[in-house]
């Protein structure tokens, strides 16, 4: 299918776009524009005009007076469709070496799928195209270079899994290396901060942590973390008080009977406000009667916080319901995790599993049922930073042994600075509810922990 050729006048971007670009990036792509072409077709919504991926090429070609760019248009637009269409196409243009082999031609045509090679492919990338084009029809493109695919062969691959025409643009006498570095260079980056976080929707992606045993022994839905660091460690300290701060739906908190502490506890159909009050009263209970934890369990609420503000203020939390000498154990999400998926050949995955696009903190967002999901990746230095900038020494740490998350196990060295302490309680015990509600916990925790611990 041959892109339509439009005035820049009849486009408009959206507002949600989640890419940013340095002004060094955007000379980059004014120069691959003038040299190669708009080679890339823009991706609009028909019903609307809007952009849905080729914002940064757009404000390129107008930077440079052109004024008409090549465009698909794309009819009955899924929201959530939408942005995954503008995630996917940038990212699948970050191949940056030849990758297969086409036809040597110039300009805009389409192929039938046989008469390309694919070479290096990522089966994730592969089947959320090929979702996209069963349901949207052929609307994606790619570059050849002199018989070079120098861009975008996971869609030519998806065309062949589906005996689609391959659109392509082609380009001749030209040195397809060099090309493909220029094609595809790093013109932008992942940014969500325009996206209106609603954070009480991250409790309704909460798992449930299963104690049960299938009837082969093994555990439902376990959790790592308690079942190879915590309920060993416990075992041995069997006086320990702890805290399960973020326990989700509670089921290991209760077998150990500790204290759990969720504000956003799911009950199938939205927040149960009640049940996080009442959560709230058992601990500024426990506060005012036996003061600090000996123990906090913090799992699989690193992963699921939407900033690094929210991040700061959970394991400050952490460290101020823990006593020093404690133990803390936490978990959450390696980038390896994100990184293996991408890479491999062979799609061993989840079909339900979404895509996930980082920004430059390693978030990940994804809209999924009306709303935006965030989820946080770590790399081993970001964890470490984390614990020793909150006063918690790492003691042990286990990087995707068990599963496709990390475990660790810290003792805390000393207390927060009273101003990090308070501002972590604010932050924690005072989060949005839905209809513009919030707990409004914050200043009674905070002077329970004046009267009792802050001493």
């Amino acid at each position: 299918m041959i892109p339509k050729i439009v005035s820049i006048e009849n486009v408009r971007p959206a507002s949600y776009n989640p890419r940013v670009i340095k002004e060094e990036q955007f000379q980059q792509l004014k120069k691959s524009i003038n040299t190669y072409g708009m080679v890339l077709p823009l991706l609009v919504n028909s019903a609307n005009d809007t952009i849905i991926a080729g914002h940064q090429r757009l404000k390129a070609a107008q930077a440079i007076g052109l004024n008409e760019v090549p465009v698909y248009y794309v009819k009955g637009l899924l929201p959530a469709d939408e942005i995954k269409f503008n995630q996917i196409h940038n990212a699948i243009d970050l191949l940056d070496n030849p990758k297969g082999s086409g036809p040597i031609v110039q300009g805009w045509h389409d192929f039938d799928s046989d008469k390309f090679v694919v070479g290096e492919k990522q089966a994730a990338f592969v089947k959320e195209i090929s979702k996209l084009l069963i349901r949207y029809g052929n609307v994606l493109s790619c570059v050849i270079v002199d018989g070079h695919i120098v861009a975008n062969t996971d869609y030519v691959f998806a065309c062949q899994l589906l005996g689609f025409k391959v659109n392509c643009y082609g380009l001749t006498n030209v040195d397809s290396k060099t090309a493909a570095g220029v094609l595809n260079a790093d013109y932008g980056e992942y940014s969500y901060n325009n996206i209106e976080r609603k954070t009480y929707v991250q409790g309704l992606a909460q798992l449930y942590r299963s104690v049960d045993k299938r009837k082969d022994g093994k555990k439902r839905q376990a959790s790592m973390l308690y079942e190879h660091f915590v309920l060993p460690y416990l075992k041995n300290h069997r006086d320990m008080s702890v805290l399960d701060f973020g326990a989700g739906k509670g089921a290991y908190i209760k077998r150990i009977n500790g204290v759990g502490v969720e504000f956003y506890n799911n009950n199938g159909h939205g927040i149960n406000i009640g049940a996080g009050n009442e959560q709230v009263d058992i601990l500024i209970n426990h506060i005012k009667t036996k003061g600090q934890f000996d123990t906090v369990v913090c799992d699989s609420v690193l992963n699921s916080v939407d900033s690094k503000q929210a991040e700061q203020a959970v394991v400050g939390c952490c460290n101020v319901f823990c006593k020093v000498g404690g133990r803390l154990f936490i978990s959450g999400r390696p980038i390896e995790s994100l990184t293996n998926k991408y890479n491999s050949k062979k799609d061993r995955y989840n079909a339900k599993r979404f895509l996930e696009f980082l920004d430059a903190d390693n978030f990940s967002a994804n809209f999924r049922r009306g709303h935006w999901y965030f989820q946080h990746w770590h790399t081993q230095d970001q964890l470490k930073e984390l614990l020793e900038q909150n006063n918690f020494k790492l003691v042990n740490l286990s990087w995707s042994k068990f599963g496709d998350s990390f475990q660790a196990e810290c003792i805390k060295t000393s207390e927060l600075s009273l101003d990090k302490r308070r501002k972590a309680i604010d932050f924690e015990f005072n989060l949005p509810l839905p209809n513009g509600k919030r707990y409004n916990r914050n200043e009674e925790m905070i002077d329970t922990l004046s009267k009792h611990v802050w001493r």
